[in-house]
């Protein structure tokens, strides 16, 4: 199946170009895949594809449905871990390093690495060894508190695959990886 990617300026999310490339892609493959940026997006335009008589064959995801879907029938077996699950994790990695992590066990430092690992998990240890390696004025970009932030949110991702689990970044990651 072919990939349309379109850009509009267009305020209506499903305008008559993407009616006209879905139509396209209808008889042509017989079925069509829209991804939109978020729920509220995807609500809308499933709305709008069926005022337009395209509601049949068509599939409107959000890319991270998509991603979980292919992981679901393709990937390792793991499971997307829930926030819950993450922020528990990382409690449990910052009290088990004591005194000698110099960061605090507060739930901001556990919100900060969350979402450093919810986002950027697949990204931070070449980045960090990229800093690393450059000794230029950028690898002193981090403070010695961010540089252990990255480092926790390293290893928990390093404990993730012991307990069955996978981050949603390494899945979009491995999926996209995986088909371009």
């Amino acid at each position: 199946m072919s990939l349309n990617v379109m850009y509009s300026s267009n305020d209506r999310l499903i305008c008559d170009s993407v009616q006209g490339v879905v139509r396209g892609a209808l008889e042509q493959h017989g079925s069509a895949l829209v991804l939109v940026p978020d729920f509220r997006a995807q609500l809308v335009a499933s709305r709008e594809l069926a005022a337009a008589g395209l509601g049949l064959g068509v599939r409107v995801e959000t890319p991270a449905s998509w991603a979980r879907e292919r992981w679901d029938v393709w990937g390792d077996g793991t499971r997307v871990v829930s926030p819950v699950a993450r922020d528990l994790a990382i409690r449990s990695l910052l009290a088990s390093q004591g005194d000698a992590c110099p960061l605090d066990s507060n739930p901001g430092t556990v919100t900060v690495i969350s979402r450093l690992a919810r986002e950027a998990l697949p990204w931070l240890k070449a980045s960090l060894d990229a800093l690393d390696a450059e000794k230029s004025p950028a690898s002193a970009a981090l403070t010695s508190a961010e540089r252990e932030a990255v480092l926790l949110a390293i290893a928990y991702g390093e404990s993730l695959s012991a307990r069955s689990l996978v981050e949603e970044c390494q899945v979009m990651d491995s999926v996209v990886g995986s088909i371009v």
